[in-house]
């Protein structure tokens, strides 16, 4: 028996050694022997069959992927299914298969990771856009013209604002150190007068009644409670007091807060002082219970027009 790599001339049987044409039998060819009807395989090696260039392709951008995220990745996965298709279409021919899924693979997981990426930068740039935050006096001043005018108590100043979707948040205050008097005014928007907040909205606005926040108080014991009435835009408004103590610090405290409908939403104006040892059992507290209520009766909410 002889044999080519690329051609065969003659074959012998490698049962009954009877000698058969080679001329036409390509190498690892199939054969049956006609005398003794034995089957074996034609000697040589196979031609090497070519690896498809698209498959190679798709590989080499999958691999880019990794940098180029969705701008290597999609042609990574294009390249490959078309590789894929032809390999199939053509059996036997090309080689490239191993490759072309490597490719479709890495280009689908680095594509992925591109659209999260884009879509995480878009979403900061839209919460971006939507966010506003006051830090100085002149901006806090500016962000609470857009909600409310007022009067504010003599040395009351600007002290933050954060402007957010559908809330607002803004805080005054005295320069005293610990602060004696906090003003703050939280603004919903989407809850008309009479419906209840939102549960988050309405968490926020709880933690700022329960916790004192604006004087930075957290644990309290309620000495009393009482309802005042305010004129503000020339309505009786309920204004409620809150007097409470520091349980830590033993401080008094008081808290006035009032609700009042806008046109697309509601604005909640607290206000909380800090009352001063004095030799008597009374503490002494910034602001008289008339100066509180001028503050809170030159309330005048921004409407549209």
């Amino acid at each position: 028996m002889s044999a080519s790599t690329s051609a065969i001339t003659l074959l012998l049987c490698p049962h009954c050694q009877a000698p058969l044409a080679g001329e036409g039998v390509a190498p690892r060819q199939r054969l049956r022997c006609a005398r003794c009807r034995g089957q074996f395989l034609a000697p040589g090696k196979p031609a090497q069959r070519p690896i498809h260039r698209r498959a190679v392709a798709s590989f080499v951008w999958g691999l880019l992927s990794v940098l180029g995220l969705c701008l290597t990745g999609v042609p990574a996965i294009v390249l490959g299914i078309l590789a894929l298709g032809e390999i199939r279409r053509n059996p036997g021919k090309m080689r490239g298969q191993g490759l072309a899924v490597a490719g479709i693979s890495l280009g689908a997981v680095f594509a992925v990771i591109g659209v999260m990426v884009a879509l995480s930068v878009g979403w900061m740039h839209f919460v971006m856009d939507k966010v506003q935050i006051a830090a100085e006096p002149e901006d806090v001043a500016r962000m609470t013209e857009n909600v409310i005018t007022w009067t504010l108590p003599p040395n009351v100043e600007p002290i933050r604002g954060v402007n957010a979707f559908a809330t607002t948040q803004i805080v005054y205050g005295d320069q005293a150190e610990p602060p004696s008097i906090r003003i703050g005014l939280y603004r919903t928007t989407g809850v008309r007068a009479g419906q209840e907040a939102p549960p988050k909205q309405g968490r926020r606005i709880h933690e700022l009644e329960q916790r004192q926040e604006l004087l930075a108080v957290k644990n309290t014991q309620t000495l009393g409670r009482r309802t005042l009435t305010a004129a503000i835009e020339g309505q009786g408004q309920e204004l409620t007091e809150n007097t409470f103590q520091d349980t830590a610090s033993r401080e008094i405290f008081r808290q006035y807060a009032v609700s009042l409908p806008t046109d697309d939403g509601v604005v909640h104006v607290l206000m909380m002082v800090r009352g001063a040892k004095t030799e008597g059992n009374d503490p002494a507290f910034p602001l008289e219970e008339d100066q509180v209520l001028r503050f809170y009766e030159s309330l005048a909410l921004r409407r549209s027009k």
